[in-house]
């Protein structure tokens, strides 16, 4: 129960963390947490969006939506995504040692920077236009049902980085002073997330991970989180379209 206590007080703005005493090791083993506090996260945007959508355009529904799980999580996946464009895109490009401690250093720094600010348009830009689509597409309770299912199953996906990378970084030098626990393996999680369509983005996005830092950071948990729900949503979109 703590470890779900300590999740959604990390994913969340809830303060949650008032029903219980939280130690740092609840935070440590939230990882298998991370889907369930997808429900919470997810079930406010679909929700939001049913109730502005009675009253308003879609398009501006949409962008009231994404608004509230912002508002919700505090900007914790953006901030994520955001340092990993600038460490990722801003950082030298080399394999050697330095090269990696300057993605790192760029990456740690609290200043967003140009790839940063580029990558969060260009992310919100197709997530907005894929959303307008299939709401075109959808009705209003299987949209729902979609914004639930993607938020949830990211975050799944997104998890799974603790199981394929070791941590860039020691505990001292973390921004929240995480080290998140692999615990047992949960080798049928990782097995599904291998035969799904999310296998070759992610190996990919592991192996440049891997090939740059040496492994994940937490700015690389949220960075995949995002681009697994936008991967996620242009398969549906695809899938609508040539089905629907």
């Amino acid at each position: 129960m703590k470890r779900l206590i300590a999740a959604l007080s990390f994913f969340t703005r809830i303060p949650f963390w008032r029903l219980s005493s939280l130690e740092s090791r609840h935070y440590e083993n939230i990882v298998p947490m991370w889907p369930v506090a997808g429900i919470l996260t997810g079930v406010v945007m679909s929700c939001t969006f049913y109730m502005t959508s009675l009253v308003l355009p879609n398009t501006v529904a949409i962008v009231i939506a994404m608004i509230s799980r912002i508002l919700m999580t505090g900007g914790l996946h953006e901030d994520g995504f955001a340092d990993f464009c600038d460490g990722f895109g801003g950082g030298s490009t080399g394999l050697s040692e330095k090269d990696r401690e300057r993605t790192l250093r760029i990456m740690k720094d609290s200043f967003i920077g140009t790839y940063g600010v580029l990558g969060l348009i260009l992310y919100f830009l197709l997530l907005w236009n894929i959303l307008y689509s299939l709401s075109d597409l959808l009705p209003l309770w299987k949209m729902m049902i979609c914004m639930i299912v993607v938020d949830v199953f990211s975050k799944f996906m997104s998890s799974m980085i603790v199981y394929f990378l070791p941590y860039a970084r020691d505990a001292e030098n973390a921004k929240n002073k995480i080290v998140y626990n692999k615990g047992s393996r949960p080798y049928i999680a990782m097995f599904l997330s291998v035969v799904t369509l999310n296998a070759p983005i992610l190996f990919l996005l592991f192996r440049w991970m891997k090939n740059r830092i040496g492994g994940y950071t937490g700015d690389c948990c949220g960075a995949t989180f995002m681009l697994m729900e936008l991967y996620n949503y242009l398969i549906l979109l695809i899938l609508c379209e040539r089905f629907l």
